[in-house]
């Protein structure tokens, strides 16, 4: 990379930061590519000597913008509007707002935290999968479902077998990860001092349920301390109940999250009432940002009436069933008072 280019990247700490400074200085995609090149090949070698149940394991050139675009302007089939550039550019909440492609996904899709499923359907109505009909004989194509869901059986403690499920409605609900600990954490007991809203700096969201966590520290986050918290989110690698930093690190014990958390766990109490920073509002339950029900919202104003403090809920977690976590009801010193 040239000495121009580098004073380009000098200073940058995580990726996002030097894409940007790319849409500014073209040159800089393909110098900072090629000088990544040597550190891409061993790392892949690094992994082309592992062994998982003894078989090597393989790594593949990461995918060309083209190649990208190719694949994605599939979904113009689905919606028009929806061109390749802007398929691969495209958030979760992009996505939401596309009502052709979310109604295609309801009627051929299964998404779970692991898998993302297609199936072709043989609705002539269908004007996507009419383009390419199935090629199974209809009683063999009939027979084909979705991969099943993990499932315990009766006593609790084992898995159902694939036989035993496939073709069966199956849900998440025995996933590892959705269970909740059966005791407080050790750990989080002794940071009890530290895991409180003044101590708040930053969030993190689960690779999993996507739910913001609270990251702790017990001073303001430096510079240094802020760029590694920012790779960490970049990274996307952390789960409920891990931790950011590798033990051992630096930061470790410096910089964390509650432990104590699984992805079946609600957002923190901590997130909502932080002093030192303030977070959006993202429901209680599921921690999507959109699709909140609004104040105004007749179960909002009842509950208001009963609680002082209300915790946003979306319109899909509160048509599920669950309601709105609420606390500080507004007529509990009365009641002291009659008593």
């Amino acid at each position: 990379m040239s000495g121009e280019l580098e004073k380009l990247i000098s200073g940058k700490s995580d990726l996002s930061s030097v894409r940007q400074s790319a849409k500014r200085h073209p040159d800089l995609k393909e110098g900072f590519k090629a000088a990544m090149q040597p550190v891409v090949r061993l790392v892949s070698e690094g992994f082309r000597k592992m062994r998982l149940k003894k078989e090597k394991v393989r790594t593949f050139p990461a995918a060309l913008d083209e190649e990208i675009e190719d694949i994605m302007s599939i979904l113009s089939l689905i919606d028009e509007e929806i061109t390749p550039s802007d398929a691969i550019t495209m958030t979760s909440k992009d996505f939401a707002r596309r009502q052709r492609l979310t109604s295609f996904l309801e009627k051929h899709s299964k998404q779970t935290h692991y898998t993302f499923q297609l199936k072709k359907c043989t609705s002539a109505n269908c004007n996507v999968c009419v383009l390419s009909p199935t090629r199974l004989p209809p009683e063999v194509f009939d027979t084909l479902s979705f991969l099943p869901d993990p499932m315990l059986d009766p006593s609790g403690e084992h898995y159902l077998s694939f036989a035993e499920l496939y073709g069966k409605p199956t849900t998440e609900a025995d996933r590892p990860s959705l269970k909740q600990p059966t005791q407080k954490s050790e750990t989080d007991k002794k940071r009890k001092q530290l895991l409180v809203a003044a101590k708040v700096r930053d969030v993190i969201s689960c690779g999993e349920c996507r739910k913001p966590r609270c990251i702790y520290a017990a001073s303001k986050l430096l510079a240094e301390e802020g760029g590694a918290v920012t790779r960490a989110q970049q990274d996307g690698t952390y789960v409920c109940g891990g931790h950011i930093f590798a033990e051992g690190g630096r930061y470790h014990d410096k910089i964390v999250t509650k432990v104590d958390l699984t992805c079946a766990s609600p957002v923190e109490t901590q997130y909502y009432g932080s002093v030192t920073v303030a977070f959006p509002d993202c429901c209680f339950h599921c921690g999507t940002l959109s699709n909140l029900l609004e104040q105004t919202d007749p179960y909002i104003l009842e509950l208001r009436q009963s609680y002082h403090t209300v915790r946003p809920i979306c319109s899909p977690c509160h048509a599920g069933g669950k309601q709105a976590s609420t606390r500080g009801p507004t007529n509990a010193r009365k009641k002291i008072r009659k008593i």
